[in-house]
C-alpha cells in the first residue's frame, strides 16, 4: 500500500512540542502514559503513529484539557486517515508532481494576546470536519479577522500544507481578488489563462487551509472565486470573514458573537467575562498597573455592557484609561451614546454600537487630529511617513506636526504602526476605521483633494524612483518600493482615470512596464494599460508618455500570449515614438519587436529590429536594452549554426548587461552562452551557465523564462547519464505551470523533456505520449535547435516500436488531460526514482 511519508513525522512534531511545554523527558511521559521509552521515540522521530486510545492515553500524559486535547487527537486521527489514504493512492484527486511539501505559511504574528472564543474556535474546527467551506459573518469590529487567525493558528497543525491568510481590506478592484489569493499562495501568473483557473489547478490536491479575509466589499468576486475552490479542490479547507455571507452552495455561516459580558447589576465575576478579560489586558497597555477592584468592578462591566461586547469598541475605550480613569470614561461613553443613539435605521443595532465608539473616539480628537485622521483613509496597504506627509500635511496655522499628529492617533488607537525589516515603519487604517474616516472625508468636502494630492504623490515618488527606465543597482529596492505601494499605486490609477487624467496615468503606466513583467503580473499590467490606451484617441498628438505606454501594452500582449495584438501595438508605439523623437521609447519598442519576431521564428525580421534597437541603445547609452538586443542577434546566430558568433554577442550583451547592472539581461546572456556550450558537447560548463543564469534571474525573471533555463538543467543531466536528476528538473519545471496560471501551454517545454528522458528509460511508448501531449499543447513552434534536439531522442523512441504502435501512442498523448498526464509523470517518476521500502 502507498504510504503517505508526511503523516508520521507531522503527528512527531506536535508530539514532541506537547511534551516539552510539559516540562517531561521522553521517559517520563512513557511512565505517564505506561508505554515504552522506545515507543514515545519511535512516535516523535515520525516512525509509526499512535491508535485512538493511546492518543488517549498520551493526552492524559501531558496533561491536555479541553481544546488542546481534541486538536491533539484530532492530528493523530487526520494522520492516521493521511496514512491511509495518501494523496498517490489510486483513486486520489490529481495532484501535482510533489504535493507533500507544505506551503509557505504566511500567518502572521498578532501583536496582542488572544481571549475568549474557545466555543467559536471549537465550532470552526468541528465544522470543517464535515465541510470544506466556512464563513465567519459579523458587524464589523466584532473580531472575525482575529478569530479566523487564531483559528489558523491552531488548526495548521492539522493541513499537511498548512495555513495561508489573504487580506483583501485595501482591495477595491473585484478583478483583482484570485490574484490577491495568488500573491499570498506565492502563485505567479502565466499568460493566457484565467488567475481563477489557475489557482484551481495549483491547490486541486493541496490539504491546506485558506483563509480570506474581509470579502463583504468584494462578494460577487469572493463568492465566484470561493465556488471554483471548493468544487475544484476537495482536500482544500477555505474560511472566509465577511458582514455579509456569500451564498455558496455548501457555505456553511457562522456567526460571530460579541464577547460575553459580565452580569449587570451583580459584582464578583467580572473577572469571568471575555468582554473584561479583553478591556483590562488592553487598557493594561497603557497603564500597566491596571487591574480589577472592587471598587471598579462596577464601572469595567458599565463599559463592556454600554459596548455590547464588540472587541474594536472596548479596544478603542481602553485606550482611554490611562487620561480619563474608568470611572469617568463609563460616564463620558454613556452621555455620547445618548447623543448619538439610533442612526441609520437599516443598520444592525451592534454597528451603530461601533459607529458610536467610533465617533466618541473622534470627538476627543483635535482639528489636526481630525484632518489627519479623515485624509488617512485614501491610503490603501498603509502608508510610509513620507507619504502621509505629502498627502495630510497640517494647516499652516497649526503648531503640531504630521509625525505628532500620528503619534497622538497611534496611542488612541486609531492607526496602528507596522514595522518593517528595514527598520523603518509602515502606519496602517484598520478597515473599519478607514471606512468610517472616509465618510468623515466626504463630508467635510475634502475628499476630492486629498485623493489628488495622493495620485500626485505617488505619480511623483515612482518618477523619482525610475521614471521608464528599469535598471541600475538600485533595481531591487525599487521593485520592493513598488511592492509595498501596489495598492496605493492602483488606487491612484484608478481616481487619475476618474477625473480625465489620462496623461499621467499613461507616464505612471509607461513606468510600470517592466514592473509587470518581472512580478509575473503581465495580466493585471495588460488589462490596466490596454484600459488606459485605448481612451488615447489616434489623432492624440504623440509623446513620450503617450509612446512608452503604447509601447508597453504591445510588450505585455506578447508575454500574455496575444501576438498579433502586441505587434500591432509595438509599431503604432515605435511610430509615436518616432514622431516625438523619444529615443527610450523607440529602443523599448525595437527590443520588443526583435523579441516577438523571434518567437514567430521570423529570423530576418528579427535581426532586423534587434540591429536597430541595438543602434538606438548604444547612441544613449541604454546597457540593459543593448543586452537584450544582443541577445535576439545571439539566438538568431546560435540556430543558424554560428556558435563563434553566438558566442562574441553574447559576451558582449553579458558585459552591457553587468555594466547597466540589470539582471534580466545578464541571466539571458548567461543562458545563451550555456546553449553554446550544451551544442559543443560541453555539459559541465553549460550546467554552470545555466546555474548562474537561474541566480542572476531570482527574482527579476518571469515564470516562463526561468522554466527554460531549468528545462535546459534537466537535458545537461540526461546528456550526462543522470537520469534521476534530469527528472526532478524537468518535474520542478512541469510543476511551474501546474501551479501558477497558464496551466497548458506552459506544459509544453518540460513535457518535452520529460519525453527524452522516458526514452533513456527504455519507456518508448511513454516517450511519445509525453510528446503528443506537449505538442496539442504548444503555441508556439519549437527552434531549429529544441526540434533537432528532440527529434533525436524520439527517432530513438520510434525505432522500438512498430510504426501503428508509435503512432497510437502519439495519438493517445495528444488527447490526454492534465490528469492523466500527471499519471503517466508518476509512473515515470516510480520507474526512474523508485519509492523506498517502507520500514
Amino acid at each position: 500500500m502507498a504510504v503517505d511519508r508526511q503523516a508520521g513525522p507531522a503527528f512527531g512534531k506536535v508530539l514532541r512540542e506537547a511534551r516539552l511545554r510539559a516540562d517531561l523527558t521522553q521517559k517520563m511521559l512513557a511512565e505517564r502514559a505506561s508505554l515504552s521509552t522506545r515507543t514515545i521515540q519511535h512516535l516523535e522521530a515520525g516512525r509509526g503513529l499512535p491508535y485512538a486510545d493511546t492518543a488517549g492515553r498520551l493526552a492524559v500524559a501531558l496533561d491536555l484539557v479541553g481544546l488542546e486535547r481534541e486538536t491533539f487527537e484530532q492530528t493523530a486521527r487526520l494522520a492516521r486517515a493521511r496514512m491511509r489514504h495518501p494523496r498517490s493512492a489510486p483513486g486520489a484527486p490529481p495532484t501535482s508532481l510533489d504535493a507533500a511539501t507544505p506551503w509557505p505559511g504566511n500567518l502572521r504574528q498578532p501583536f496582542t494576546s488572544f481571549i475568549g472564543r474557545e466555543e467559536e474556535i471549537r465550532r470552526v474546527l468541528t465544522t470543517f470536519e464535515t465541510t470544506n467551506l466556512v464563513t465567519l459573518v459579523g458587524v464589523g469590529g466584532v473580531g472575525k479577522t482575529r478569530l479566523a487567525i487564531e483559528v489558523a493558528q491552531r488548526a495548521s497543525n492539522l493541513y499537511a500544507d498548512g495555513a495561508v491568510f489573504v487580506e483583501l481590506g485595501g482591495l477595491s478592484e473585484p478583478g483583482l481578488v484570485p490574484y490577491q489569493v495568488a500573491t499570498a499562495l506565492r502563485i505567479s501568473e502565466v499568460p493566457g489563462a484565467a488567475m481563477a483557473d489557475t489557482l484551481v489547478e495549483g491547490l486541486r490536491a493541496r490539504r491546506l487551509l485558506l483563509v480570506i479575509d474581509n470579502c463583504e466589499h468584494l462578494l460577487d468576486a469572493c463568492a465566484a472565486l470561493t465556488r471554483l475552490l471548493v468544487q475544484g479542490c476537495p482536500e482544500l479547507r477555505v474560511l472566509l470573514t465577511s458582514r455579509v455571507l456569500l451564498g455558496v452552495e455548501g457555505e456553511t455561516v457562522l456567526r460571530v458573537p460579541s464577547l460575553s459580558l459580565p452580569v449587570p447589576g451583580t459584582t464578583g465575576n467580572v473577572e469571568t467575562s471575555e468582554a473584561a478579560k479583553l478591556f483590562v489586558a488592553r487598557a493594561r497597555s497603557t497603564a500597566p498597573r491596571f487591574a480589577i477592584t472592587p471598587e471598579n468592578e462596577k464601572a469595567i462591566a458599565s463599559v463592556c455592557i454600554q459596548l455590547e461586547g464588540i472587541p474594536l469598541a472596548l479596544e478603542l475605550a481602553a485606550a482611554r484609561v490611562r487620561s480619563l480613569g474608568v470611572s469617568e470614561l463609563a460616564t463620558r461613553l454613556h452621555a455620547c451614546f445618548s447623543l448619538l443613539t439610533g442612526g441609520e435605521a437599516e443598520r444592525p443595532a451592534r454597528q451603530q454600537t461601533l459607529r458610536a465608539a467610533v465617533d466618541w473616539s473622534y470627538a476627543l480628537l483635535s482639528e489636526s487630529e481630525r484632518a489627519c485622521f479623515a485624509r488617512l483613509s485614501v491610503f490603501n496597504g498603509g502608508s510610509s511617513l513620507e507619504a502621509i506627509e505629502a498627502v495630510c500635511g497640517i494647516e499652516s496655522t497649526s503648531t503640531q506636526s504630521v509625525v505628532d499628529v500620528l503619534a497622538q492617533l497611534v496611542d488612541k488607537s486609531l492607526l496602528t504602526v507596522e514595522p518593517l525589516p528595514d527598520g523603518s515603519v509602515r502606519y496602517r487604517l484598520l478597515e473599519p476605521l478607514r471606512q468610517y474616516a472616509a465618510e468623515r472625508l466626504a463630508e467635510m468636502g475634502a475628499a476630492e483633494v486629498a485623493r489628488t494630492r495622493h495620485a500626485d504623490h505617488y505619480c511623483a515618488a515612482l518618477a523619482r524612483r525610475w521614471q521608464p527606465v528599469w535598471w541600475g543597482p538600485e533595481l531591487a529596492e525599487r521593485l520592493g518600493w513598488v511592492e509595498r505601494e501596489l495598492e496605493n499605486l492602483r488606487t491612484a490609477l484608478n481616481w487619475l482615470l476618474s477625473i480625465d487624467g489620462l496623461d499621467l496615468v499613461l507616464r505612471v503606466l509607461y513606468a510600470l512596464g517592466p514592473f509587470w513583467l518581472v512580478s509575473s503580473r503581465v495580466g493585471e499590467g495588460y488589462r490596466r494599460t490596454a484600459a488606459a490606451v485605448a481612451k488615447l484617441p489616434l489623432e492624440a498628438e504623440p509623446n513620450a508618455a503617450r509612446a512608452g505606454a503604447v509601447v508597453w501594452c504591445g510588450g505585455l500582449a506578447v508575454q500574455d500570449g496575444q501576438h498579433a495584438v502586441g505587434q500591432n501595438m509595438l509599431q503604432r508605439g515605435l511610430d509615436m515614438a518616432r514622431r516625438c523623437d523619444d529615443a527610450l521609447a523607440q529602443a523599448y519598442a525595437l527590443m520588443w519587436l526583435a523579441i516577438t519576431a523571434g518567437l514567430a521564428q521570423q529570423t530576418q525580421l528579427a535581426c532586423s529590429y534587434a540591429a536597430q534597437g541595438l543602434a538606438v541603445s548604444r547612441e544613449r547609452g541604454y546597457g540593459a536594452l543593448e543586452g537584450m538586443c544582443l541577445r535576439v542577434l545571439a539566438q538568431a546566430a546560435f540556430e543558424a549554426g554560428d556558435l563563434d558568433e553566438a558566442w562574441r554577442l553574447s559576451e558582449e550583451g553579458l558585459r552591457a548587461g553587468r555594466q547597466a547592472h540589470h539582471p534580466p539581461s545578464i541571466a539571458w546572456a548567461l543562458e545563451t552562452l550555456g546553449f553554446i556550450r550544451f551544442k559543443q558537447g560541453l555539459y559541465s560548463a553549460a550546467r554552470t551557465f545555466f546555474e548562474e543564469s537561474l541566480a542572476q534571474g531570482r527574482g527579476m525573471l518571469a515564470a516562463p523564462i526561468r522554466q527554460n533555463t531549468i528545462v535546459c538543467l534537466a537535458l545537461v543531466a540526461l546528456e550526462e547519464g543522470d537520469l534521476v536528476e534530469a527528472f526532478e528538473h524537468a518535474r520542478d519545471a512541469l510543476e511551474m505551470p501546474l501551479s501558477v496560471p497558464g496551466g497548458r501551454a506552459s506544459q509544453a517545454l518540460p513535457l518535452e523533456a520529460l519525453a527524452q528522458i522516458a526514452v533513456a528509460a527504455r519507456q518508448p511508448a511513454a516517450a511519445l505520449r509525453l510528446a503528443g501531449a506537449a505538442s496539442a499543447r504548444r503555441r508556439l513552434a519549437l527552434t531549429p535547435s529544441q526540434h533537432a534536439q528532440l527529434e533525436r531522442w524520439l527517432h530513438r523512441a520510434r525505432a522500438l516500436l512498430d510504426s501503428p504502435g508509435a503512432d497510437a501512442a502519439w495519438l493517445v498523448g495528444q488527447l490526454m488531460s492534465t490528469e492523466a498526464v500527471l499519471t503517466e509523470v508518476r509512473a515515470l517518476q516510480a520507474s526512474i526514482i523508485p519509492p523506498k521500502r517502507a520500514t
